[in-house]
């Protein structure tokens, strides 16, 4: 996970370097594996072009939950273990993306391009736990102990490849749709992901 965040630092410190007075600004909107979601920044010039992203939201609430002091026997049919019931309070989800863009080949109204990404999704907030065990004798699930609180951080970074057209609605008003192949990875496992594609539009200006 270290390293992938060091590649996202990387690659935004090199797109700043090459950053140059006769760029053609944009600012928008994004959404993707790579890109980032959210509010997005583009520098796009004749041959090469670069954008980051950013976005922030929170979900759910810090409403106080009362479990339940029982359950009926056909809520969990494994009677010999006991069950977990959870319930999330507010969680915050944020997350950061940095793109390159090499462009193939440029018409009148669209450009063709080929485009590496990285970004990092977020998020934290706290869960609560009731666990409950099964009473034989009266046939319902019980709560056993207390409920237990903690907090809960999942990062997910992806890095990835693909192809993309930035077509242009209006002189100022341009919209792209990119095709990525992107690696997942989190705490848990690594995905290899290609079916889900990802967009954008901008306002673009000098």
């Amino acid at each position: 996970m270290k390293k992938i965040i060091i590649l996202i630092a990387l690659l935004t410190f090199a797109l700043l370097l090459t950053a140059e007075e006769n760029l053609r600004h944009g600012l928008g909107f994004t959404g993707g594996m790579i890109s980032g979601s959210g509010f997005s920044y583009r520098q796009m010039n004749e041959i090469y072009g670069f954008q980051f992203a950013f976005g922030a939201i929170t979900i759910g609430d810090n409403d106080d939950i009362d479990f339940e002091d029982e359950y009926d026997d056909y809520w969990w049919h494994d009677t010999g273990s006991n069950h977990i019931m959870e319930d999330e309070g507010i969680f915050y989800h944020t997350n950061f993306g940095a793109s390159y863009y090499k462009f193939l080949h440029k018409g009148k109204k669209s450009t063709f391009y080929f485009l590496v990404g990285a970004a990092t999704y977020m998020n934290f907030g706290k869960v609560e736990e009731q666990v409950y065990q099964y009473n034989d004798d009266d046939e319902i699930w019980e709560p056993l102990g207390e409920p237990t609180e903690e907090n809960e951080v999942n990062i997910r970074a992806n890095v990835g490849f693909g192809i993309g057209i930035d077509y242009k609605l209006t002189d100022n008003i341009h919209l792209n749709l990119d095709w990525p192949l992107v690696f997942s990875k989190s705490d848990e496992n690594l995905d290899i992901i290609m079916y889900v594609p990802q967009a954008g539009i901008h306002y673009y200006f000098k």
